[in-house]
């Protein structure tokens, strides 16, 4: 058995202590962080919940008509605060045709702002989608207080932006306009005279003059080049742009899909290809084998 100077074992026996406790205190951390992000995601899951109710909720009164119903949603500092928002509610029964059959809030995917100080709490939720109904759409920006600890009369729906898919298509190019502001803003003056589809759950301009493709030309043809000048040359001018390219897809049922391209333009390669339908992306098609030396 080795032994050591007495000073020596001394030191090494608190050195053990210290890598003890060390080891402790690490898997202590390891639970509380643990515990505290379950915290924050049973947290995040409960707002998720409450704004989707409160979507559904409008949308359910809006279908209705129910003009009162979508006010008191309000908080009741804009609805004291904001002298035209029932008759902009009005306005909005008359224009939004309903009933509601499409409405892409995400269960999840609310973001919060949240304001934490001496124990008291105010969070706003917000979230833009898109609703539609007999081939209609729309595009709604909603946000609201879910909670206020300084003052609860602002809890419920602050505001409320809606456009029309020609609005939406316009400001998304232009420029959103100022909407800083509570209560209710409709965007409805600027028709599309022009094709709108939606696509991955965001509206497009769509030019039918390439005519849908067949997935498996496009995955030879990918196997052989990378190229999206070839791509081009051989399949045309996309149907839809915006950030990702986007061609329409021949399918044997009825369902609606497309190709999303993931291009480099610079490099004039295309990097992924994904199908997707009209409200969600379906599966990969393609990945440039390049990507696995990234």
């Amino acid at each position: 058995m080795r032994r050591y100077h007495p000073k020596v074992s001394s030191i090494l026996q608190s050195w053990a202590v210290i890598g003890i406790l060390a080891v402790l205190c690490v898997g202590l951390t390891g639970c509380s962080l643990s515990s505290l992000r379950l915290s924050q995601l049973e947290e995040e899951s409960k707002k998720s919940h409450v704004y989707g109710e409160t979507v559904d909720a409008f949308f359910a009164a809006l279908d209705a008509g129910d003009v009162q119903t979508m006010k008191s949603l309000f908080s009741v500092n804009v609805q004291n605060a904001d002298a035209d928002l029932e008759d902009q509610l009005v306005t909005l029964t008359e224009l939004y045709p309903g009933p509601t059959q499409i409405n892409l809030r995400w269960d999840t995917g609310s973001s919060g702002n949240d304001r934490i100080s001496y124990g008291m709490c105010r969070s706003e939720l917000t979230d833009a989608f898109l609703v539609g109904c007999d081939g209609t759409y729309f595009w709604c920006s909603l946000k609201m207080v879910d909670e206020d600890d300084w003052d609860e009369n602002e809890i419920g729906i602050t505001s409320v932006d809606f456009y029309s898919a020609g609005d939406y298509l316009k400001y998304h190019e232009e420029g959103w306009p100022d909407s800083d502001d509570t209560g209710l803003y409709i965007y409805m003056d600027h028709p599309a005279d022009y094709p709108v589809r939606p696509i991955e759950g965001y509206l497009h301009r769509y030019d039918a003059a390439t005519p849908p493709l067949q997935e498996e030309l496009a995955r030879n043809l990918l196997e052989k080049t990378d190229r999206f000048s070839d791509f081009l040359e051989r399949f045309g001018q996309p149907n839809a742009f915006d950030v990702f390219w986007y061609y329409a897809l021949q399918r044997e049922d009825e369902t609606v899909a497309y190709l999303r391209l993931c291009v480099d333009e610079k490099k004039d390669e295309i990097i992924s290809v994904d199908v997707v339908g009209e409200f969600e992306w379906l599966y990969e098609l393609w990945d440039n084998p390049k990507n696995e030396t990234l």
